[in-house]
C-alpha cells in the first residue's frame, strides 16, 4: 500500500499545467489558496514532455512495478501519467497547510477504476492486508480511511465518474466531498481569485487570497512577500520562450509603489552581482514591471532549450547525489 501512497505524491508533485480557466466550481468557497493543474496543457509543451519522460515517468517506476507484482496488473508509468487529466489542490489555512489541503485527482475512466479496484481489495482484505483500509458510504461519496501506522491516515473520497479527493483528514476529506457534489459552496461564490481567473495557455497557476502575509510565517528576506496582500504565479510556454507573471496585489496605492521599487531593487542587485553569467543576464533583461489598480505585475522570458539544459544538469546533480549516498542502489537497480 505504500507504494500506492508514493504514486500519489508523485502525481501531487506535478506543478505543471493550467488551461483555460480556474476550476473554481471544485474548491471550497474558503479556500485561501489553489493550484491547478491540466496535464494535458503540460504535456503539449516541449518543458512539460521531458519533466513527465526523464524526470516523473521514472519516478513513478518503481513504486509501479512493486504494485503490479502486488496486484497482478500491468500498466506502464506514461499510461498511468496520460491517463491523469487534471489535479487541483487548495487549502482553507496558511499555517500548517498540510492539516488543511485537499488533492484532488480527476482521472481517466478506466485509471479509476485500477485505484478503486486497489481499495476495495485491501478494504475487503482486513487485518491481512499490507495496510488497513475502511471504507464507509456517504450518500453517493465512498470513503476510505488508509491506516499508514506512525505516518497517521490518509483518507480518499470518490465520487464515481468525478473526482478522487484525498485529504489527512476524515473533516477536510468529507468537507472536500460535499464541494464536488456540489451540497457545499465552492469558489464561484467567493471573490477571492476573481482577479486572477484569465489565465490563458499558462501551465503553472498558484494563487493565494487576502490574508497571506499576515497569516504566514515569512523569513525576513521575504520582504516584497510581507508588503503583499495575496496574489499569483503563472509559468507557461509561448514558442521556443519559457515565460513566468507574478502578480502581487496590494492594499493601497502607496504598497504598490513600495512594492514596484523592491522588485526593481533586487533586480539592478541581480544585473551586478553575476555579469559573466549570460543567461541571467539575458533573464534580467527580459523582465518587464507595470502596475495596474494596486497590483504588481512582473513577467519575464527564458529559452526553453536553455531551461531544459537547467534541469537535465540538475537532475544529473541529483542522481550522482542519490548514489553517492547509496553506493549499491544503483546496482540493484
Amino acid at each position: 500500500m505504500k507504494y500506492f501512497l508514493q504514486i500519489l505524491l508523485v502525481l501531487s508533485s506535478l506543478t505543471g499545467a493550467v488551461a483555460g480557466s480556474l476550476p473554481q466550481q471544485q474548491a471550497a468557497a474558503d479556500a485561501k489558496w489553489l493550484l491547478h493543474i491540466d496535464l494535458a496543457q503540460f504535456r503539449s509543451t516541449k518543458v512539460g514532455d521531458y519533466i513527465i519522460r526523464e524526470i516523473l515517468q521514472k519516478k513513478l517506476s518503481k513504486p509501479l512495478a512493486d504494485l503490479q507484482r502486488q496486484f497482478k496488473f500491468e500498466i506502464a508509468p506514461d499510461k498511468i501519467l496520460e491517463k491523469v487529466t487534471s489535479i487541483t489542490a487548495y487549502g482553507t489555512q496558511y499555517k500548517s497547510p498540510e492539516d488543511s489541503a485537499v488533492l484532488l485527482i480527476r482521472a481517466d475512466p478506466d485509471l479509476e477504476k485500477i485505484f478503486l479496484g486497489m481499495l476495495a481489495g485491501l478494504s475487503l482484505a482486513g487485518t491481512n492486508a499490507a495496510a488497513q483500509v475502511e471504507q464507509t458510504q456517504i450518500g453517493e461519496v465512498t470513503l476510505y480511511a488508509i491506516n499508514q501506522d506512525a505516518k497517521g491516515q490518509v483518507f480518499v473520497a470518490v465520487l464515481p465518474g468525478k473526482v478522487v479527493a484525498v485529504g489527512k483528514s476524515r473533516g477536510i476529506t468529507e468537507q472536500a466531498a460535499k464541494v464536488l457534489a456540489g451540497k457545499s459552496p465552492n469558489l464561484t461564490s467567493s471573490k477571492a481569485f476573481s482577479e486572477f481567473a484569465d489565465i490563458k495557455k499558462s501551465f503553472f497557476f498558484l494563487g493565494v487570497a487576502e490574508g497571506f502575509s499576515a497569516d504566514t510565517v515569512l523569513p525576513p528576506q521575504a520582504r516584497l512577500l510581507q508588503l503583499a496582500d495575496g496574489g499569483r504565479v503563472l509559468l507557461g510556454e509561448n514558442a521556443d520562450q519559457l515565460y513566468l507573471n507574478l502578480a502581487l496585489r496590494a492594499k493601497t496605492a502607496e504598497i504598490t509603489t513600495q512594492m514596484q521599487q523592491v522588485i526593481q531593487g533586487v533586480i539592478a542587485l541581480s544585473s551586478l552581482g553575476q555579469p559573466e553569467n549570460k543567461d541571467l543576464t539575458q533573464l534580467i533583461q527580459s523582465v518587464k514591471i507595470s502596475t495596474d489598480n494596486k497590483t504588481v505585475n512582473l513577467s519575464l522570458e527564458f529559452p526553453v532549450d536553455k531551461a531544459i539544459q537547467q534541469l537535465a544538469r540538475q537532475k544529473d546533480k541529483t542522481l550522482a547525489e542519490a548514489n553517492a549516498k547509496e553506493p549499491g542502489e544503483e546496482q540493484r537497480h
